[in-house]
């Protein structure tokens, strides 16, 4: 019953705001019903975070243009930067200067103000630089006031970048190697640990930086604090995630750090099935003597055992994992 009231409730919701959206946008057309054209200008800013967000240049984008202070009407210019400001506080971006486009519709008031797109340098520079573990750049941009935490469009953070050693992804995308510095260094890592990154944050898909480690920055993170039982926006975990890149060092870590053998996703697929269908023998294994149930059964109603039935037919390595799965 309390689920049944939950989901009327986000209905309820959804259709509520679903309303009020419809019922602005309508005010909108309604205001502007007697423009030939519905006119939009748009506009490019520079911007700068401190305390308080304030922008210090407009330029129209048609006519190429600065825009003085009269140029734009106060409340237009307050709500650019209200926009920008919330931005700037949901992507932690601490003290930056950066650049935004935006567009401002309609021939009379109420205008309708929009921030279309937006760029930070100096954030973009210190993800590519935690990326290829470059310290001396990592240490040289966080100086200038860049929160360690900041996140880019995707919710990445410098932590999330530089979860995986660089050089094993130099082997394979060779195409990179340029831009790979002359010495790599695991402290990039630390540094930005010691230096307040949170380990536990996640991305725009809920993922982790310890569901995107490897095998060389897993412990660290493990050390740090990182939360093995995290779940993803789809519930998946860290072990699951170390059964589908089909790393025995990994999935050894992470059962030994205790991490639960036989927790679901949200299809019902667990660490075990992500193993079969990755027809990875030593992680069935591996899974299996740490306590794997292979009768647990996904929201299909397979189990690991019918997963791997089902492709023996065509694949003799799945056969060899069926044959394992029948002998426990």
């Amino acid at each position: 019953m309390a689920s049944k009231r939950k989901h009327i409730w986000i209905y309820a919701a959804v259709v509520g705001a679903l309303i009020i959206g419809a019922i602005a946008v309508g005010r909108f057309r309604k205001v502007h019903a007697g423009c030939k054209e519905l006119p939009v200008d748009t506009y490019d800013l520079q911007f700068d975070t401190d305390s308080q967000l304030t922008i210090s240049r407009i330029v129209n984008s048609q006519t190429g243009l600065e825009v003085s202070g009269n140029g734009l009407q106060s409340h237009v210019r307050n709500e650019l930067r209200d926009d920008l400001f919330k931005i700037s506080n949901s992507h932690r971006w601490g003290m930056v200067s950066g650049r935004a486009k935006a567009s401002v519709t309609g021939c009379s008031e109420p205008y309708l103000v929009s921030i279309t797109d937006y760029k930070v340098p100096q954030v973009d520079a210190l993800m590519s630089a935690a990326e290829w573990w470059d310290l001396p750049a990592i240490r040289k941009i966080l100086a200038t006031g860049v929160n360690v935490n900041a996140r880019d469009s995707s919710g990445h953070t410098a932590l999330m970048y530089a979860a995986s050693d660089p050089q094993k992804e130099i082997l394979n995308h060779p195409e990179y190697a340029s831009k790979l510095p002359s010495r790599p260094d695991i402290g990039a890592l630390k540094y930005l640990i010691d230096s307040g990154a949170n380990p536990n944050d996640v991305d725009d898909l809920g993922l982790t930086t310890l569901m995107l480690a490897d095998s060389s920055t897993a412990p660290l993170l493990l050390s740090s604090g990182a939360n093995l039982d995290a779940r993803d926006n789809h519930q998946r975990t860290a072990l699951m995630y170390a059964a589908q890149k089909t790393s025995v060092e990994l999935l050894r870590l992470f059962l030994a750090h205790g991490a639960d053998v036989n927790a679901k996703d949200s299809q019902g697929e667990s660490a075990l099935m992500y193993a079969v269908r990755a027809s990875w023998q030593s992680g069935v294994d591996l899974l299996l003597r740490a306590g794997a149930d292979r009768n647990l059964r996904n929201n299909l109603g397979d189990s690991a055992v019918t997963i791997a039935r089902k492709s023996a037919q065509t694949d003799p390595n799945m056969r060899e994992i069926l044959d394992q799965l029948q002998r426990r």
